[in-house]
């Protein structure tokens, strides 16, 4: 079967193939997500609430076991494009061990930090349980949820696009089954509660991870061939990390903007609680638009991986402008459309009048900005399958620290402009990152990053 891109596949047909896996991927997600929270509301609040601090807790440790794999995706895909089998099966068992050992590490640590947490986060007694137990089912998941995603990746990269979507689907399965029969006790199934609920995950994220180890088999990926030198892996580390290790940055970077983002939209006088609830129902409208945009960025940085690794940088290039002219063109209309129907799209999510007005005020600067988002998402797909991670590191770092922050403090306290001052800094710190991505993208510096580029033995060539 013939796994690299070319210019043949360049096509309407060959591109939405890619794309809409991707999209059901990603409802796939959103689904569990909600599910966990709706089904931990019918039991108490203090179980969301767990939920709530698990989540970004677990989140951060993903975050930190990134650093041992996002670069599957670029490694993997351009030398499949370069057409060395071997070296992309060697890439591809390299990143799944890095993943499940990251992982097991991870887990261990913060495994033995757990009892701080409810002192850390001042939990009352009465969440105290339900934080336990979603904790511990949590961290016991990570090195089975996180190998589970990069071999996924691994299948993305090879264009099975298909299999991350079936996985998905067994993982969103298991755990709703999970949460409805064993959670809420449906069916006469034994009613364990908020353990339930947590466990359900841990068993959904296993079974998923068993389908990938039995697919990654099969389809030949993973094999005793893929499993390298010790000799030939130190070769390959120094590009793996040159990508993950900025990549991972960038991710920190951004999470930790946005905390600052809330943290001041908090701190201006009057009705924050109204402020926040609409910044986060806007942004909520906002992600509508951009759902299909970011399913087609994950093709972007599959086919910009596969022809760099052929060589074909004047095609890639052509085919980024391209495709982000055609997204901005749609996000131009349904920006367009969301701006005049915005009060009718936040009054049919609330019935809170203060609400509704700021998640209108933040559709009225997000609209402006996101064409420019939608652009900026193409090109930094596309510095991501080259390898060019470094790059939106940076201008992730200027736009959110040097801009938004500034700008924010500066539109609400100097001037007094209060929420709609921290919603326009937001739009000039896209507008910003969009013309950095630009300009970037024009001098195509981008398509240097190559793994050949940084790999100075040649035994990382095979």
């Amino acid at each position: 079967m013939n796994t690299s891109i070319t210019r043949e596949d360049l096509t309407p047909k060959r591109l939405f193939s890619l794309t809409t896996p991707q999209l059901g991927l990603m409802l796939c997600h959103l689904c569990v997500s909600m599910t966990d929270i709706w089904a931990a509301g019918k039991i108490s609040g203090e179980s969301q609430a767990a939920i709530g601090i698990v989540s970004q807790i677990f989140a951060f440790m993903v975050l930190m076991a990134s650093v041992a794999g996002s670069g599957a995706l670029t490694a993997v895909s351009q030398a499949l494009g370069a057409k060395k089998r071997l070296k992309a099966k060697r890439y591809a068992a390299l990143v799944v061990s890095l993943a499940f050992a990251a992982g097991t590490v991870i887990a261990a640590v913060f495994m033995a930090l757990r009892p701080a947490i409810p002192h850390i986060f001042s939990v009352d007694e009465n969440a105290a349980a339900p934080l336990a137990v979603f904790s511990a089912a949590y961290m016991a998941q990570l090195p089975f949820f996180y190998t589970l995603i990069i071999m996924n990746t691994v299948f993305r990269a090879y264009t099975f696009v298909k299999i991350p979507l079936i996985t998905t689907v067994i993982v969103a399965s298991c755990n709703i089954a999970g949460d409805m029969l064993f959670g809420l006790g449906y069916m006469g199934f034994p009613n364990m509660g908020y353990a339930g609920i947590a466990w359900s995950t841990f068993f959904s994220a296993l079974a998923g991870f068993i389908f990938n180890v039995f697919m990654i088999r099969r389809t030949g990926i993973i094999e005793r061939e893929s499993f390298a030198s010790v000799r030939w892996i130190k070769a390959a580390l120094p590009y793996l990390f040159r990508v993950s290790v900025p990549s991972a940055a960038g991710q920190f970077v951004s999470v930790t903007g946005s905390l600052a983002v809330l943290w001041l939209l908090t701190r201006i006088p009057g009705n924050d609680t109204a402020s926040v609830a609409g910044m986060t129902l806007g942004m909520r409208i906002e992600t509508a638009i951009l759902f299909p945009i970011a399913a087609f960025a994950v093709t972007m940085s599959i086919i910009s991986g596969h022809l760099l690794g052929a060589g074909q940088k004047s095609l890639l290039y052509s085919f980024g402008k391209k495709a982000a002219a055609a997204v901005t063109l749609f996000t131009v209309v349904f920006s367009a459309l969301i701006f005049i129907f915005r009060q009718h799209i936040t009054f049919f999510f609330t019935s809170d009048a203060e609400t509704a007005l700021q998640a209108s005020i933040y559709l009225v600067f997000a609209c402006a900005a996101l064409p420019l988002k939608g652009c900026a998402s193409i090109a930094a797909s596309a510095f991501a399958g080259t390898g060019a991670t470094g790059l939106s590191m940076k201008i992730t770092a200027v736009s959110s620290w040097l801009i938004q922050i500034p700008l924010a403090l500066a539109l609400t306290s100097a001037l007094k402009l209060g929420p709609a001052g921290i919603f326009a800094a937001s739009a000039a710190a896209s507008a910003v990152s969009a013309l950095m991505y630009l300009a970037e993208y024009r001098r195509k510096s981008w398509m240097e990053y190559g793994m050949n580029a940084g790999a100075k033995n040649a035994r990382v060539r095979r």
